[in-house]
């Protein structure tokens, strides 16, 4: 309750349980998923139009503290996905790359990985009908050392 231009801790606290109540307060928090040795930031894809087979998932690996390598990943919207990466391709008349397929993804200690539609990402294909923005789907992550990691992906247009 507002008094005099305060507000009483009574307000605050019904407040604060409504918000947590609610959902709202663990929201922030979602985006963050803790292995043994590193951290992974905001699982995200592009949304698809009708008709689509295919879109990219990004995300950041951070505080890299135990060597790891990312495996393999999964989603009930995807027939497959590919950890793809750019690859050195020596040309006579200069270097360039390509993107391909890659066994895995590396994590050294000491890293911080930012996936990216130029650098690695995943490639999701046979993709399960549209998917809209502003929408979040179950995918798994499966490392070489520290298993199966559970995330919710985004999907979002940046």
């Amino acid at each position: 309750m507002i008094n005099g231009g305060m507000v009483s801790s009574r307000f605050i606290q019904g407040m604060a349980m409504a918000i947590a109540s609610s959902g709202l307060a663990f929201a922030a928090l979602g985006h963050e998923y803790y292995a043994a040795g590193f951290k992974i930031v905001h699982p995200w894809a592009m949304p698809t139009a009708p008709g689509a087979k295919t879109t990219v998932a990004f995300m950041r690996i951070e505080e890299i503290s135990t060597a790891d390598r990312l495996i393999s990943a999964r989603s009930p919207i995807a027939g497959a996905i590919e950890i793809r990466g750019p690859v050195p391709v020596a040309r006579a008349d200069a270097k360039t790359s390509t993107m391909a397929s890659l066994k895995a993804l590396e994590l050294p200690v000491g890293a911080n990985i930012e996936m990216s539609q130029r650098g690695v990402h995943l490639l999701l294909s046979d993709v399960k009908g549209p998917l809209p923005g502003d929408r979040s789907y179950p995918l798994t992550l499966i490392f070489e050392k520290a298993g199966t990691i559970e995330t919710m992906m985004s999907m979002s247009p940046y």
